[in-house]
């Protein structure tokens, strides 16, 4: 299970990296301090992803095991 999710983690990871970077520089305001936010917003996507991806590897082991 630990593969799949480290697979589907750098997956996700990435997905949510670059919507909370496509968001910061979207927003004027926020662009203001990108040099603090995108960084930060990496670390966020990062710890995001590993729930993300273990829940999605056992739900796709359990649906092939049922199969």
């Amino acid at each position: 299970m630990w593969k799949l999710a480290a697979i589907l983690h750098i997956l996700i990871m990435t997905v949510l990296m670059g919507v909370l970077v496509a968001v910061i520089a979207s927003m004027p305001s926020l662009m203001e301090n990108a040099k603090v936010y995108i960084p930060a917003s990496a670390v966020i996507g990062f710890i995001l992803g590993v729930p993300f991806s273990v829940l999605l590897a056992k739900k796709i082991l359990a649906q092939n095991r049922g199969a």
